[in-house]
């Protein structure tokens, strides 16, 4: 398993921070949120406002591919602190 989370948009659309976390770095009791969240979100969600973030989550599980993005209004606040 390994998680790549980026941010784009904003005032800076140029900077686009990531992060990766393997599998053994993401705490057991967010994987079942972060798992939800992805396989309930929609695939490409924008921000309300254009100066505002969105965060696109790529998330490789053995082989399947799930993928979403939302803004930082719309993502779980338990998964906040997987954010770059």
């Amino acid at each position: 398993m390994r998680l790549t989370v980026r941010r784009v948009g904003g005032q800076l659309p140029a900077l686009r921070p990531s992060r990766t976390i393997e599998d053994q770095q993401i705490p057991p009791d967010l994987r079942e949120s972060l798992l939800r969240f992805l396989r309930e979100a929609r695939p490409l969600a924008h921000a309300s406002h254009p100066e505002a973030f969105t965060y696109v989550f790529d998330l490789d599980l053995d082989g399947e591919r799930l993928a979403a993005s939302a803004p930082f209004d719309q993502v779980p606040e338990e998964l906040r602190a997987l954010l770059p």
